[in-house]
């Protein structure tokens, strides 16, 4: 079974990664994601895997479910 994960607000994401201090490109170093595939998840052209959902849910302390659809 495939699970599209769709992010709930790109906006609020964004702001998110903003309010931890960093820059969408740090936050991506930081989280090791390509920033290539983060800004497309920004901007709502890819869904991450389960797994990258969730790494990005704990840099910002947020659970799974508070950022993304599933």
């Amino acid at each position: 079974m495939t699970y599209k994960i769709k992010v709930k607000n790109l906006n609020k994401l964004r702001k998110n990664i903003l309010i931890q201090g960093l820059t969408v490109k740090e936050f991506a170093k930081e989280t090791e994601i390509n920033y290539g595939y983060l800004i497309s998840i920004l901007n709502g052209k890819r869904t991450p895997s389960p797994k990258l959902a969730k790494q990005i849910s704990q840099k910002l302390n947020k659970n799974v479910d508070d950022i993304f659809f599933i």
